[in-house]
């Protein structure tokens, strides 16, 4: 037991572990040879566990003969008996484990769970939350698409948050949605560029689906252009350009503000 401890001192757990190891490596000696019926091969088991242990306790580290006795009995049966009791609980999971009714309920917990599971992606709400500057109410209607303009400071931006800020080039129908302009941030160039390749293209597919319009932003002058230090002069916004293009090709009776 000793050599176990890394000292001199009797170690009752040490050998509780000892012995629980050998009885789990052999299954036990005397069970596995069966001689003389089930008493006599644990009184075997036990006999040749204990009279080692004590042996080497007594003849290699010196150790009182009685003390090393009574304690290595009372390890080696409580080995046995834990390893008897481990045995007997993994075999009880187990069949219960593979029980047929035990796979059918974790396989409809499964199941259950991952119908629970929804993938992210662009909401589709009735309404937001989002209170527009222009006090227009941003709510969608079934069957058809619902287009939001605004000013992206004041209004678009708290839109697209809530909307999940999809970046994507999908400028087709949304039923029953909301449809705003928000492609990848790389593909902008310069003002001209955006406007032939991605913002004039979503317009037209407005006009020509027909969406309800939202004017997220009541369009007045100050919203509507910003002045341009290197010109000197006055510039449409891109709400300005998007708002006077739908006025001038669109349905001014659709817009809502």
């Amino acid at each position: 037991m000793a050599n176990l401890t890394g000292d001199q001192s009797f170690h009752w757990g040490a050998s509780y572990l000892k012995n629980f190891a050998i009885n789990n490596a052999t299954g036990g000696i005397g069970n596995k040879a069966k001689w003389g019926g089930k008493l006599g091969a644990y009184a075997l088991r036990q006999g040749i566990e204990i009279a080692g242990d004590t042996a080497i306790d007594v003849g290699v580290y010196g150790r009182n003969l009685g003390q090393s006795l009574a304690w290595n009995t009372a390890a080696s049966i409580g080995g046995e008996a834990a390893f008897k009791l481990v045995g007997k609980g993994l075999n009880s999971a187990w069949t219960i484990a593979s029980s047929p009714r035990f796979r059918q309920g974790a396989k409809d917990l499964w199941e259950d769970e991952l119908c629970a599971i929804t993938v992210p992606g662009p909401k589709s709400a009735s309404i937001l939350k989002h209170r527009a500057t222009s006090g227009a109410v941003l709510e969608s209607s079934p069957g058809r698409t619902t287009t939001i303009l605004g000013s992206y400071n004041m209004d678009l931006r708290y839109v697209i948050a809530e909307l999940g800020n999809v970046k994507s080039l999908d400028f087709g129908p949304k039923p029953g949605g909301f449809n705003v302009l928000n492609v990848p941030d790389e593909l902008y160039v310069n003002p001209k560029q955006f406007w032939r390749e991605y913002n004039k293209p979503w317009l037209d597919a407005v006009i020509s689906r027909g969406d309800e319009i939202i004017i997220a932003t009541t369009p007045k002058m100050p919203v509507l252009r910003k002045f341009n230090t290197e010109t000197g002069k006055f510039q449409l916004t891109g709400f300005g350009r998007e708002y006077l293009y739908l006025r001038k090709n669109g349905a001014p009776s659709a817009f809502e503000y």
